[in-house]
């Protein structure tokens, strides 16, 4: 699960149907699908091997289905490492399904189910449908994340709409009656989708005042959104410069996504139902390992 790689090295991979990517380790990585590219860095606290921070990458059985869940879980160590596999596990067994709202309460059910009050995660799940170009966001407590409107010319919050439950929204593993709500955006090709964690989101300007997201728009307008392969270093570059302590003091991971436009094959969607079966019936995954990285997990049934 953990990737080891030095997050200042870039590796590059496509993630084929039914692959399921990710873990809680140091990461510089492109990975791209059917629809989206996707640009991750993460970097654990104190250059650890593994750190609090989880992140996961799916492309479902056609490719017209692309996920991915970005986590930051309270502790570090073994309850993290349950929590990442659990994470793993349900986005693999919900890797067909569109609406992600059974996804999200299968992951907020299985992290109480821990147990532990200390234990709970804010977390972004999200799901990018090719035939509409529909992103659905689901925010649990988590920073707000950041979309480019390639039309707009700028960037703003992706707000989270309420829903009646009460509590709703609310971290990950907190109560199991929890309401979360979904955020449908239609992207244009061009558009960018930036999430982070709160080590990005809590760093401080030079007046010493928490960034949030209006100091984190203000980096992002003067980097510019021309050269999105090249915005998170120079993201992770203009942070650290405003402040020595700056995501040095706490796991800090930063996903920028990107639609280009590409469709999937009939090909891929007359296929889908045999690796789907294909899947049902293999006795074990197979992985592709990424050049200082972790693993492309093939989706496995649990």
């Amino acid at each position: 699960m953990n990737n080891q790689s030095n997050p200042s090295e870039r590796t590059d991979s496509r993630l084929e149907c039914l692959q399921v990517w990710g873990g809680n380790g140091a990461a510089n990585t492109t990975v791209s699908t059917a629809g989206l590219d996707v640009w991750l860095y993460s970097k654990p606290f104190g250059d650890d091997p593994s750190g609090g921070d989880v992140y996961y990458l799916s492309s479902c059985s056609s490719g017209r289905i692309t996920r991915f869940a970005l986590a930051d879980v309270c502790g570090h160590g073994r309850p993290v490492a349950e929590l990442a596999t659990r994470l793993r596990k349900l986005m693999q067994r919900h890797i067909d399904h569109i609406d992600q709202d059974r996804l999200v309460r299968s992951v907020n059910r299985e992290f109480v189910s821990l147990g532990d009050a200390r234990t709970f995660a804010t977390g972004i799940i999200a799901t990018f449908f090719i035939p509409t170009s529909a992103l659905t966001l689901t925010n649990a407590g988590h920073p707000p994340p950041l979309r480019y409107d390639i039309q707009e010319g700028m960037w703003r919050n992706i707000e989270t709409p309420q829903v009646e439950a009460t509590p709703s929204n609310i971290p990950l593993g907190v109560f199991d009656s929890s309401g979360f709500s979904q955020n449908r955006l239609s992207l244009r090709t061009g558009d960018l989708v930036l999430c982070f964690t709160d080590g990005l989101y809590e760093a401080v300007g030079a007046d010493g005042e928490m960034l949030g997201s209006d100091g984190l728009r203000r980096l992002l307008d003067q980097i510019g959104p021309t050269e999105p392969q090249q915005l998170i270093s120079a993201l992770v570059k203009r942070v650290k410069a405003l402040s020595p302590q700056n995501l040095s003091e706490d796991d800090v991971s930063i996903l920028l996504l990107r639609p280009h436009g590409e469709t999937v094959p009939l090909r891929n969607t007359v296929l889908a139902p045999v690796r789907y079966l294909a899947k049902r019936f293999r006795k074990a995954p197979t992985s592709v390992e990424l050049p200082n990285g972790p693993s492309l997990r093939q989706g496995e049934e649990v």
